[in-house]
């Protein structure tokens, strides 16, 4: 009895300090990520001017001054960490006639527009004026390994592509991390990582033309989520289990040949 209590002790001290290092190594993961992300906000992440007053068009807008200035991002020392999502705020100065117009993943589709029409339909033709002053237009991104989104706002109304009389429109559901240069899972594949350009502008619906705005994407909007890939968390849980497993063997094994020796040692003395 007394050494089946023995052996028990020793499955539930064993057993304690498996569940602590699974703790500590969750801790550790925890922090990992919390780091990374940290990391990426804290200047690891920065804004590059591509090219400013570059002309584009659609087939379904007018012609004219339409332009667009193109930004991209370089992620420094960043190589493995997993994105999840990376979100950023357009903002503008100058003027613009007359539709915002973004193509995420600078492969020369235009990917969304939000008309002068749906402008009017949402605040009102007298209160959307950006040939006087853009500055109200406020564009948020967020782009996540499955999808992204855009929401825009004049003056804080949100508006919503497709609703005025000409249309806008918001293909921009489908384009994911991959889409920007990210590898799988949001993947930073190396230590100097730029994504692919991202093209923001104006088209001309109707009327007279022009384009004096700036596209500021400044580094301060800029907001890098990240987390453990599934998998490799649960294999480097498994990994750490059996790297404590088999530590403890050893220790098992040595304390027994060190027993060994010692009371071979003791008979040869008697």
């Amino acid at each position: 009895m007394q050494h089946s209590t023995l052996q028990q002790r020793n499955i539930r001290t064993q057993f304690f300090e498996v569940t602590l290092v699974i703790r500590q190594f969750l801790r550790g993961v925890f922090l990992f990520a919390i780091l990374s992300s940290y990391q990426a906000d804290a200047g690891l992440v920065t804004v590059n001017n591509v090219s400013d007053n570059t002309a584009w068009t659609h087939p379904t807008y007018g012609s004219g001054t339409q332009e667009y200035d193109a930004r991209s991002l370089t992620f420094t020392n960043c190589a493995g960490l997993l994105v999840s999502s990376l979100q950023f705020q357009v903002q503008l100065t100058g003027v613009y006639d007359d539709s915002p117009a973004l193509d995420l993943d600078g492969d020369g589709t235009i990917d969304w527009v939000m008309s002068q029409d749906d402008w009017y339909a949402a605040v009102g033709s007298g209160n959307y004026q950006p040939w006087v002053d853009a500055t109200p237009l406020n564009i948020s991104v967020e782009v996540t390994r499955t999808g992204t989104t855009v929401n825009a706002t004049w003056d804080g109304t949100a508006g919503t592509p497709g609703v005025g009389a000409t249309p806008g429109f918001d293909n921009v559901s489908g384009l994911t991390l991959q889409s920007l240069g990210f590898g799988v899972n949001g993947l930073v594949p190396n230590n100097s990582f730029t994504t692919n350009q991202i093209r923001f502008g104006n088209l001309n619906q109707t009327g007279p033309s022009g384009h004096g705005m700036t596209f500021i994407l400044p580094e301060s909007s800029i907001n890098v989520s990240s987390t453990p890939e599934p998998n490799s968390l649960a294999l480097a849980l498994l990994g750490g289990i059996g790297c404590l497993c088999r530590r403890r063997r050893n220790q098992r094994e040595q304390s027994a040949t060190k027993t060994h020796q010692q009371r071979s040692r003791f008979q040869r003395h008697q």
